[in-house]
């Protein structure tokens, strides 16, 4: 890693093996993209089974 940067001066770049992955240049941070979303959505889809299933029975 480099010198810290705060994240307004990141320089991001992504990573060639992953579309989601991004790394900044100057200060070695990480950012995933994608990865909250799918959780949010799998969550909310187990959730509208478990309540379906207990108020539909």
């Amino acid at each position: 890693m480099q010198k810290e940067c705060n994240q307004n001066n990141c320089l991001w770049v992504k990573d060639n093996n992953n579309s989601n992955h991004y790394m900044c240049l100057r200060c070695g941070r990480e950012r995933w993209l994608n990865k909250r979303k799918w959780g949010l959505y799998g969550l909310l889809i187990v959730l509208k089974t478990v309540v379906s299933t207990l108020f539909l029975d």
